[in-house]
Parts: structure tokens; C-alpha cells; sequence
């Protein structure tokens, strides 16, 4: 093997001392433009001497040009089939799942938990034809009603609520004991229809006497039957409603009341306790303000467990929680996708819920009713609303 290469290499070495020759008798041709020097004469006489085999140098091989050919073309033959494989991943793969759209009906696509890989779509259509458009407001609301309130409906007495729900404490759930007073529990329980299901909210008039009225007052006044819409919805933080889909409607509580004493710890220390549990606890119902004293007919609810509201804003004190599987059921389903893109506040105080909002925001959800269910009294008195 090694008397090859060395035969190899002085093969390249021979044909080099030939080319370097031929470059020197050019040079010293008087027709030649560049005189011949010193220099080339002397890399000849250097030259002369690479016939020993004892002599060594270092060579570079030269490449032939059918390999350089052959990595061009192994080159453009992977882009090929790259380039096969993402066209029929994102292209044909695609057009093949397309959901179904037809004009006068919009689906309504559900986000799914932060488990899921992949979102829900529900069964919920918005009818938006012709004949829609020339009925009453409180009519059109309803007919945004979803097939999944079929499978979620309001708990029907406070007795189907759990211990821990009638009698809420520090624990896994509540970073400190909500107010009571010796013993006793004061609740109303709501049941809310909306387009993604059923809402049953136990209010309790000890967290928070002045906002739990406002919001009983509200119901009893039959304002949640105009079609509130679900505004400003964020994933796994909060939802805000309140302002009705008649503007005449929504002029009605436009009032501010006083705050309620926070019964929450305010602070940066307490976000989160030694447990992990956080300040805002998932399905809190509290007031959207704008600061002190601003509370009128906006509410927050939460959608996920949060540790900053609460924390400094006196207005946010909870006065009621969702209650119930099925209730968290349709928490999960509200639309959250226009997040803070939804219909602004101005508008709807402006306009109510009117054609061209419907149009630009076809996903959005509403709130179409609220009704007294029960509630229990101090002296524990429990009293059936119709």
C-alpha cells in the first residue's frame, strides 16, 4: 500500500515539474509580455530534486468535478423531498380538516383546558338571519342560546351544594376564612343561563354587604334578561361583563356605590401562601372599577386561580363564587379568543349590542338571564324564589 501511494505521489510530482517547465520557457520567450527572473529559475533548480523519493512535501489532491456534481445533486435532491414533506403537512393535511362553514351560521369554537392538546368545538350556532334582524333585542338574545345548556343546568337548592360550598373556609381552595359570623351562613343562590350553559353563583352578603345587594338588586330587576355580553374575556384569568345589550338598559345601574372592606390580604406577600394556594381563587365574582368607590354595574369573574387581583384594589373584593361541577363545566367552554379585542366599553355604552357588532365578533357569549334560585336567611330560614 505505501509503495503505491509513493508512486502516486511522485506521478503528481513529475506532472508538476513538467507544468513548471512549460511556465518557464514561456517566461524566457522574447514574445512572451513577462520576462523571465531569477525567481522562476530558481523554484525550477528547487524543483528538480522532488524525483528523490526521500523528499516530502505537502500536497494537496485535487478533487475531480464528477463528486462536486454528485453533492450538488444529493443536495437538491434532499430540498426536494424536504420540501415534499412540509407542503403535505401544512397544505394537504390542512385543506383536509377545513371545518365546515356555511354563511348564516357561525360555529363557535370552545378553548380547551391547559391539558388539552387541541381546542373543543362545541355545537353552538348564531343564527344571524334576515328575519333575526327585525325582532326585539331580548328575542334575538335568546336564540344564542347553545345545545350544551342541554347537558349543564343550575343547581336547584342550596342543599346540593357541598359542605365545603355552604360553608367556605381556609383550606385548598380559600387562602384565609371568608367573614362569618359565629356560625352562621348567609347565602343566595343564583342560577345565570348562558350561551355556553348554565351559571349557579352562590352570593354571600358577609364578604361584601354592599356589592351582593347591587348584584341581587340587579337580578331582581330582571337586567341580566336584556343579553349581557361576555366583553372582555382572558384565558385562565378573568372574564368581564355587565353592560347590557340596550344601552337604556345599562343607564339603569350606571350609579357608583361605596367599597366593601377587602377581606382579602392585600400585598406582594401575599400572592401565593406556604401551600401554594392563590389570593384569587378560581370562580370569584367581584366589581370591575377604575379606582375607590367606582363600583356600578361591571363584575369580574375569574377563570382561573390568580394571585394578583385582589391585592390592592378594594373594588375586586369577592361577594359571591361560582358553585358546581356542571357551573366550572361552562366556565371552561366561555369563548376566550378576543381576549382584549372584544367590543369596546364606549361602544356598548353607546349602542347595546346592535347588528354590526354581532357580525364583527360572531363567537362572542352573552349572558341571557339571571333568577333568584334560594337563599338562606341568619336565622337559617331558607326561602324558594320563583
Amino acid at each position: 500500500m505505501e509503495d503505491k501511494l509513493h508512486k502516486l505521489t511522485n506521478a503528481y510530482l513529475r506532472r508538476d515539474q513538467k507544468y513548471i517547465r512549460k511556465r518557464t520557457v514561456s517566461s524566457n520567450d522574447p514574445r512572451s509580455k513577462t520576462p523571465s527572473t531569477s525567481t522562476s529559475t530558481n523554484n525550477l533548480h528547487q524543483h528538480d530534486d522532488l524525483e528523490s523519493p526521500q523528499v516530502t512535501s505537502h500536497y494537496s489532491v485535487r478533487i475531480p468535478r464528477f463528486f462536486y456534481m454528485t453533492c450538488f445533486g444529493i443536495f437538491l435532491l434532499s430540498c426536494y423531498v424536504t420540501m415534499e414533506t412540509w407542503i403535505h403537512i401544512f397544505w394537504i393535511d390542512q385543506s383536509n380538516h377545513q371545518p365546515e362553514y356555511s354563511s348564516p351560521i357561525h360555529t363557535v369554537e370552545d378553548v380547551s383546558t391547559p391539558t388539552s392538546s387541541s381546542l373543543r368545538r362545541s355545537q353552538t350556532t348564531i343564527e344571524s338571519s334576515p328575519e333575526t334582524t327585525s325582532t326585539s333585542k331580548s328575542t334575538s338574545t335568546s336564540k344564542l342560546k347553545s345545545h350544551e345548556e342541554e347537558n349543564s343546568t343550575c343547581l336547584s337548592s342550596l342543599y346540593e351544594m357541598t359542605e365545603s360550598e355552604q360553608h367556605p373556609q381556609k383550606g385548598t381552595r380559600h387562602m384565609v376564612d371568608p367573614p362569618l359570623e359565629e356560625n352562621i351562613t348567609e347565602i343566595t343562590l343564583v342560577c345565570c343561563e348562558t350561551t355556553k350553559g348554565s351559571l349557579s353563583i352562590a352570593v354571600h352578603p358577609k364578604w361584601a354587604p354592599l356589592g351582593a345587594h347591587r348584584f341581587l338588586e340587579m337580578i331582581q330587576s330582571q337586567y341580566f334578561h336584556s343579553g349581557i355580553p361576555l366583553m372582555r374575556c382572558l384565558k385562565n384569568f378573568l372574564c368581564q361583563f355587565g353592560l347590557s345589550g340596550d344601552p337604556h338598559v345599562t343607564k339603569q345601574y350606571d350609579t357608583s356605590i361605596q367599597d366593601d372592606p377587602n377581606w382579602l390580604p392585600e400585598g406582594k406577600e401575599y400572592r401565593t401562601n406556604q401551600e401554594g394556594i392563590k389570593r384569587y381563587a378560581r370562580g370569584y365574582m367581584g366589581y370591575a372599577g377604575a379606582g375607590p368607590h367606582s363600583r356600578s354595574n361591571q363584575f369580574i369573574m375569574a377563570l382561573g386561580n390568580n394571585a394578583f387581583l385582589g391585592g390592592g384594589s378594594p373594588w375586586e373584593v369577592p361577594f359571591g363564587e361560582v358553585v358546581g361541577e356542571a357551573s366550572y363545566e361552562t366556565l371552561r367552554r366561555i369563548y376566550t379568543g378576543y381576549g382584549e379585542h372584544g367590543p369596546s366599553q364606549g361602544r356598548l355604552r353607546r349602542q347595546g349590542v346592535t347588528d354590526s357588532i354581532k357580525e364583527e365578533f360572531p363567537l362572542l357569549d352573552y349572558i341571557t338571564s339571571c333568577a333568584i334560585t334560594q337563599s338562606m336567611t341568619n336565622d337559617n330560614n331558607v326561602n324558594t324564589k320563583d
